[in-house]
Order: structure tokens, then C-alpha cells, then sequence
């Protein structure tokens, strides 16, 4: 009886039928950064398989459609910030110390939005336009967070820890305000005139940001942490 002949296959080579191996969080960095440029409508599968350098094929059908990649890459960026400020904020909610509480929460916003620079981006233009994917990332990413930041500043307005501002002056100045050099960082580096950036010392931009605000809203300034 004449022997199996056998395939051969190189290194690294899939088998007959298997899908190349991606990097998924490399491909959802990637697709942030073209749906933050472009907007969903004008975005492509064809242009983030052309900047990751595999075919338009694979991309579908490791992800889907360009909805289904949108989704993925929404719950990848927005969904890594959303679990690690609810940690913290967690974390604000057990301590006493509500002013050292808040200024963690507002530095450990900034760090993260310099890790997710296009976030800001991507949210302004839903944010702009409004719809179904703008309520998947709020539904999903957001409300609750905000729902229980809110709570928190709301409690220390009303036992006079915090100036009785309004609370989308709190939060778009924080929200949008605190991550806005990142993503705009062409803008920064244009009117600054030089190469250094506050992504280059984010603990220091961030400490500074979160300083800025608090001196702001704290009853008595000089307590701040």
C-alpha cells in the first residue's frame, strides 16, 4: 500500500481552510484611528486593511462588516476606559476622602484618554450627529459611569464640598476639555511651536488638568490634595 503523502507546510503557514492569525487589538487601534479621521460613512474595511497591510477578505471575516468592526472597536477602546474608571470610581465611592477621591478619578480620566487618543474624536462626530451609534456607545460605554459620577458630585454639592455649579459645566470640561490635547495634538504642536507635547508627561498634564478643576470646584482650594 502506497504511503499517505503528506502536505508540506512552512513555518508560521496556516493549514488548508484555518484564517491568518491577526493581532486583534493592533486591527481595533488601527480601525479607531480611520473611523475617528473619516466618520463611520466614509470609512472603509478596504482602507484599515490597507494601513494593516492584509487583505480586505481576512479583515471581514475575522470582524464582519463594517458595523460589526465599528462595534468591535467601540467595545475595545471605550469599553477598556469605561472598566477601569468604574474601578475607580468604585473606589471613590467606598473612601472618605471625597476630594482625593476626585482628583484620582479626573487623573486616571486623562491617562487613559492619552492611551485612547481617537475616543474623543469618534465621539464628537457621533456626538455631532447623533443616532443609533452614538446611543450604542452611551447605552453601553457611558450612561452608567456618568449616572453615578453625577450622583457623586451632586451629594458633595449638597454638603457644600463642591461649589453648586452645573453639572454639564463639570463634565464637558472634564469630558471633553481634559483629553482634547491628545486628540488634537497637530493643533497643540502648530501653536505651541515646538516638538513637546503633553503626551510626552502625561502624569505631570494630567496632575495639572485635575488641579485646574478641583481649585475650581472645591469650596476651599487650598484643601485639595
Amino acid at each position: 500500500m502506497a504511503a499517505k503523502k503528506k502536505t508540506s507546510r512552512g513555518p508560521g503557514r496556516p493549514r488548508v481552510g484555518e484564517a491568518p492569525a491577526l493581532d486583534t487589538e493592533e486591527c481595533l487601534r488601527v480601525a479607531l484611528r480611520v473611523f475617528a479621521e473619516s466618520g463611520f460613512e466614509a470609512a472603509s474595511i478596504r482602507e484599515i486593511a490597507r494601513r494593516l497591510g492584509v487583505s480586505h477578505a481576512l479583515l471581514r471575516h475575522h470582524f464582519g462588516s463594517k458595523q460589526q468592526i465599528w462595534e468591535a472597536t467601540v467595545d475595545f477602546s471605550f469599553g477598556s476606559m469605561n472598566r477601569e474608571l468604574t474601578a475607580r470610581l468604585e473606589h471613590v465611592l467606598r473612601s472618605r476622602d471625597l476630594r482625593a477621591g476626585l482628583r484620582l478619578l479626573i487623573v486616571e480620566y486623562v491617562r487613559l484618554s492619552a492611551r485612547f487618543p481617537d475616543n474623543l474624536t469618534l465621539l464628537t462626530h457621533e456626538g455631532a450627529l447623533g443616532g443609533e451609534r452614538l446611543e450604542y456607545i452611551v447605552d453601553k460605554h457611558v450612561r452608567a459611569f456618568v449616572t453615578a459620577a453625577r450622583g457623586l458630585v451632586s451629594h458633595a454639592q449638597a454638603e457644600g464640598e463642591l461649589r453648586d455649579a452645573p453639572w454639564q459645566a463639570i463634565f464637558f470640561l472634564v469630558f471633553t476639555g481634559g483629553p482634547a490635547v491628545f486628540a488634537m495634538d497637530a493643533l497643540n504642536r502648530a501653536l505651541d511651536g515646538s516638538r513637546s507635547s503633553p503626551a510626552d508627561d502625561v502624569e505631570r498634564y494630567a496632575d495639572a488638568v485635575a488641579t485646574i478643576v478641583l481649585d475650581g470646584l472645591l469650596r476651599s482650594p487650598g484643601a485639595a490634595v
